[in-house]
């Protein structure tokens, strides 16, 4: 049985040795298990869909997840527009399938979810055939270049009874999940006066170092016909931050 969902913070806390986490949102909810049905007691296999910087980090976070009773997780195939770079990044990860193309990846019956890294405007067509293959989809934010269509693909997600959700890492920092908590969405503080008072304005920056990415403008994150540009790339999160206090789209939106 998977301990406690508070056991599993306590334990991540011992190891980790900085601020404290609470139980995320979800789980305090009710809308995640802390204990895995029956039918899941076998490692939950993951398809990689494209080869860059984004899924390497992805896979290097996989690897040093805590295996449970639950089964834990196993990359298990990696697909890239050719099967030369698929067979480096799986060669580098340890990866048993290599693939040359992305349908085989989704096409893979030793796939139960995919990892959709690829470049943002191709999103919504490898997660859409992902899950017309049966499989479950974590999309890498941006999900799309359009609400339409990450609309659809939910829609078609809950049609299919499959998982889909967008990467969007800073929503599961222990920092972020305190001040949820502290909001008071889902939970009462510990104390009244541990409380966030009622929030009226958010101010938030992002940056990154730009010795991180390629040449300037042909990066693909400075590429706009390739989605690159600072509302798709960073600009992501500091909307997520400004939108999580009050749980709701803004009312209207303005730029200088």
């Amino acid at each position: 049985m998977t301990p406690p969902a508070a056991a599993l913070v306590e334990e991540y806390d011992a190891i980790l040795g900085y601020h404290p986490s609470v139980v995320p949102l979800d789980i305090r909810l009710g809308l995640t298990a802390t204990e895995a049905p029956q039918q899941q007691q076998q490692p939950l296999r993951w398809g990689i869909l494209a080869t860059g910087k984004v899924a390497h980090d992805f896979c290097q976070v996989l690897k040093f997840l805590r295996a449970s009773t639950s089964g834990g997780h196993e990359i298990v195939a990696v697909a890239s527009r050719t099967h030369t770079r698929a067979a480096e990044f799986a060669k580098l990860h340890k990866i048993p399938a290599p693939y040359g193309s992305y349908q085989e990846v989704c096409a893979d019956p030793n796939v139960d979810i995919v990892y959709v890294a690829s470049l943002h405007p191709d999103h919504f067509v490898h997660a859409e055939m992902a899950l017309n293959n049966g499989k479950h989809v974590l999309v890498e934010k941006p999900m799309t270049m359009k609400a339409s269509d990450a609309e659809a693909l939910y829609d078609l997600g809950k049609k299919l009874n499959l998982f889909v959700g967008e990467g969007m890492w800073t929503r599961f920092f222990p920092a972020v999940e305190w001040a949820r908590m502290h909001l008071g969405d889902g939970s009462a503080p510990a104390a009244p006066d541990d409380c966030i008072g009622t929030v009226r304005i958010i101010q938030a920056d992002f940056c990154i170092d730009g010795d991180d990415v390629g040449p300037y403008p042909t990066d693909s994150l400075y590429a706009r016909d390739l989605g690159g540009g600072v509302a798709w790339t960073v600009g992501s999160y500091v909307v997520a931050a400004a939108m999580m206090p009050f749980g709701k789209a803004p009312s209207s939106i303005a730029a200088n």
